[in-house]
């Protein structure tokens, strides 16, 4: 059963909040293996649900049939993102001009400086997989055009795990990693599982058992992640914490749910509203 959706949900201000907390989390330390204040902690672990969870919010309000978004809209915003994209890149090209004069060392040819224009700097990411989410948006719509939606999203979220669950073992096992990506369905899958996921668990109402089984499972996660790296590489001890792996996934969806739920049954006063309300605008939207 599809719930009605209120003019204000309170719950997913507080998501919200709870992400952008998250997201500062993860750039404030910088995180090393054997830090056993931080690295080795679970707080590197709960700081990866920040980038899923607003993907999540964004999810449930882009891909609900009540609202409308034009083509224009998509293309507009695609184009808005790319802007942005190329602008910092450029900026962040010529700073890297400039460091290399002052040491007297070569410039790189054009056909690099194209090369890095497009890559951009790391920090850049999250702009790049943006324009990659609105390009899907249409697709990832079409999931809800008929009386089978819930199916679909169901079997598209399994889908979208089940790859997650590929990537992880392609890095675990670097030997399997050509055979694995190959078979991929990339990037159709990827960071689109958290655009679904927002939109079905904040419109359908899953089982108490569904429900307490992704409570376990995250629970397990967290000490998976908390545990294993000290018994990993050094090299896969970043992809731990990334969010295109099944535990982070699971997690995500689990922090997800569990604000739903608890905040569902809350009333909350006006004055609880307006504070949880202009904390959320703090986020910068």
């Amino acid at each position: 059963m599809i719930e009605k959706e209120p003019s204000r949900v309170i719950w997913l201000d507080i998501v919200r909040i709870i992400a952008a907390g998250l997201v500062v989390l993860v750039h404030i330390p910088v995180w090393q293996k054997g830090n056993l204040l931080v690295g080795d902690s679970p707080l590197r672990f709960l700081a990866g649900g920040g980038v899923p969870l607003f993907l999540m919010i964004s999810g449930s309000f882009l891909l609900s049939p009540s609202k409308e978004i034009s083509p224009n809209r998509i293309i507009h915003s695609i184009i808005h993102y790319s802007k942005i994209f190329l602008i910092w890149s450029a900026i962040f090209l010529c700073l890297r001009f400039c460091k290399d004069i002052l040491r007297h060392q070569s410039l790189p040819s054009a056909r690099e400086c194209l090369y890095n224009l497009l890559q951009g700097p790391i920090h850049l990411w999250y702009l790049k997989m943006l324009i990659v989410m609105y390009m899907l948006l249409p697709f990832l719509r079409l999931l809800l055009v008929d009386n089978e939606s819930k199916k679909l999203l169901e079997y598209f979220l399994f889908l979208s795990w089940i790859s997650t669950l590929f990537v992880a073992l392609s890095y675990i096992f670097p030997s399997l990693m050509p055979g694995l990506h190959y078979y991929l369905p990339y990037p159709v899958m990827g960071f689109s599982i958290y655009l679904v996921a927002g939109y079905y668990f904040s419109h359908f109402q899953i089982s108490k058992m569904q429900t307490y089984l992704l409570y376990s499972f995250g629970i397990l996660a967290l000490i998976f992640v908390s545990l294993n790296p000290s018994l990993v590489p050094d090299n896969l001890f970043v992809f731990l914490y990334r969010p295109l792996t099944p535990w982070i996934v699971i997690y995500s969806i689990g922090i997800f749910l569990l604000v739903k739920n608890i905040c569902t049954k809350i009333t909350f006063s006006n004055k609880s509203r307006s504070i949880i309300g202009k904390l959320s605008t703090y986020t910068l939207g």
